[in-house]
């Protein structure tokens, strides 16, 4: 549901709340939606804009309705897509402009911002502002099609931020999925490393044991031969 929290500035925040929420989990998300600035820029790390001891800083909110522009990159062409947007636009509302705008359906997108996946039910419910995308901020949109029965669409990240869509089954060890690559890509398995979580994953364990999921992005790194 949507509540409206009055500041004593005079300003209003809107909020995308459930009834279970605690007071305290409302006070984050008021948080969420105030912004630092210092000198008129909006702040990240103190040190960056030379922040010192005793210097002064304002505080303001995000607007809840600037009109901006996002790019949307398509993963396999390339293709850039420039939409109209504003703060207060959820994942969801930006996909139904791309599928009005441009074709793609809904459910065959996914968006991909900051190495963060905008895929799931609680992130499609969030407001542009919330996930701190900006004016000319670029997502990448990276469509999937829908998977036999038992099957499941992962993406492999390489460092040149190419992505490939793979199916698989939960049951599939690493090195089957490094034999899908191979034969994709025509790496063999012997020179591919593949990083999950930070980790590196062994070629024995299932997608099961690490949780592999639907849509879950998997790292790629080319091993070098000494």
């Amino acid at each position: 549901m949507q509540i409206l929290v009055d500041t004593v500035a005079g300003e209003t925040i809107s909020l995308k709340v459930d009834p279970s929420d605690t007071i305290y989990l409302v006070k984050e998300k008021i948080q969420d939606k105030q912004l630092l600035t210092f000198n008129g820029e909006q702040l990240d790390a103190l040190a960056d804009y030379g922040v010192r001891d005793g210097s002064a800083l304002g505080l303001r909110l995000h607007p809840l309705h600037e009109k901006m522009q996002i790019h949307v990159v398509e993963s396999l062409t390339g293709r850039v897509m420039n939409l109209a947007v504003t703060t207060s636009d959820t994942v969801d509302n930006v996909k139904a402009k791309i599928h009005k705008w441009h074709g793609f359906p809904k459910d065959q997108q996914c968006l991909i911002f900051a190495n963060r996946q905008l895929d799931d039910d609680e992130e499609e419910g969030r407001t542009l502002a919330d996930l701190n995308i900006r004016n000319d901020a670029t997502l990448l949109l990276v469509l999937h099609s829908r998977c036999p029965r038992g099957m499941m669409k992962i993406y492999v990240k390489t460092l040149r931020q190419n992505f490939y869509n793979l199916e698989v089954r939960s049951t599939d060890t690493v090195y089957n999925v490094k034999e899908k690559i191979w034969a994709a890509e025509g790496i063999p398995p012997g020179q591919q490393s593949l990083i999950f979580d930070g980790k590196k994953m062994k070629d024995d364990r299932t997608l099961a044991h690490y949780n592999i999921q639907m849509y879950e992005v998997l790292y790629f790194v080319l091993n070098l031969r000494g």
